[in-house]
């Protein structure tokens, strides 16, 4: 194997390799980031404050929104207070969502730091340091490297895409087939249940109607390599150790929703215990589901339950059930 020395390429000065062409790089591929398998939720997004957020990811899996502000050169007082002013303004038009300021620049100084320590681990942020090199022959690498992580630990919410579509092909587009089978498969699992149910495409998760009633006791989202099925149901230590006993990978729980979430994959469902355990589990959800509506709006009836429901999908709010 040969040894090559190459040269770094300050971004800043060069010509052609600006902020737009990083962005560009990010958007191609935004797990440059190593912040686990991200998504292109928006580019040179228009905020409140009059400005442009260069970049709005999302983890689905982690269920984590990323407000991504890039900057060539060092790190300067402009930059850090707008890659806050926009995790700020985006957390309080979003509350129910978990974000974190990601701020992406050539030099992370010891003046960043500073600002950084005055708020005492209150602010989520993640500094990232990106270089670019001169690999000969016209091509150039990138290395991104976290030198700051001051993320909070994360509560997983539900994400907010506000262009992507809501039909199963969207979905597929950003899955894969064999979630989208992992995906039809659960559906029949649940029409044992309820031969009433229909899979509901919805932009931020794909939830459950019977004809003309949501009933999201259980939601879904296929990601590419697995899929993540969210079930309301209590917290209990029971239903822990038999999650744990039949070898499902459990993330964690939503205390807001009252989710259980369980990350299945290509294969799960092959299991006879897996898959007897998450028919019981869907029962139970079910059937609490059923008993909980009516005692959360007295005097309510289903259909006007289901109304809201409808409502939250429109206009993104993006809990499947209503607090």
């Amino acid at each position: 194997m040969a040894y090559r020395k190459v040269e770094r390429i300050p971004l800043r000065e060069h010509p052609t390799l600006d902020e737009r062409w990083l962005q560009d790089r990010l958007e191609a591929d935004p797990g440059l980031l190593n912040l686990g398998e991200l998504r292109v939720l928006a580019r040179e997004k228009r905020v409140r404050s009059g400005g442009r957020l260069d970049l709005l990811l999302v983890n689905d899996e982690a269920r984590i929104r990323y407000e991504v502000e890039c900057q060539l050169g060092p790190t300067d007082e402009t930059h850090i207070i707008r890659a806050l002013e926009y995790w700020d303004l985006e957390r309080r038009r979003y509350p129910h969502f978990e974000h974190v300021a990601v701020l992406v620049a050539e030099d992370i100084t010891n003046r960043f730091h500073n600002v950084i320590n005055l708020f005492a681990g209150s602010v989520p942020i993640i500094a990232v340091q990106v270089a670019a090199f001169d690999l000969g022959d016209g091509d150039t690498g990138l290395t991104f490297t976290t030198v700051l992580d001051a993320a909070a630990a994360a509560v997983p919410d539900d994400d907010d895409d506000e262009t992507a579509g809501t039909t199963r092909s969207d979905w597929a587009e950003r899955s894969s087939p064999e979630m989208m089978e992992l995906l039809d498969r659960l559906v029949e699992a649940l029409r044992d249940i309820d031969p009433a149910i229909s899979p509901k495409y919805n932009v931020y998760y794909v939830g459950l109607a019977t004809a003309d009633r949501i009933t999201n006791f259980v939601t879904f989202r296929p990601l590419r390599q697995s899929l993540v099925a969210e079930i309301k149901l209590p917290k209990s230590a029971a239903t822990d150790e038999r999650i744990t006993a039949v070898g499902l990978d459990q993330l964690s729980y939503v205390e807001n929703y009252g989710q259980y979430r369980i990350r299945l994959v290509d294969g799960s469902l092959d299991d006879p215990d897996v898959a007897g355990l998450l028919t019981h589990m869907f029962t139970d959800a079910r059937d609490g589901y059923r008993k909980r509506l009516p005692t959360r709006f007295p005097g309510r009836s289903d259909d006007g339950l289901a109304g809201l429901e409808e409502g939250r999908d429109k206009f993104g709010l993006d809990d499947p059930d209503l607090d």
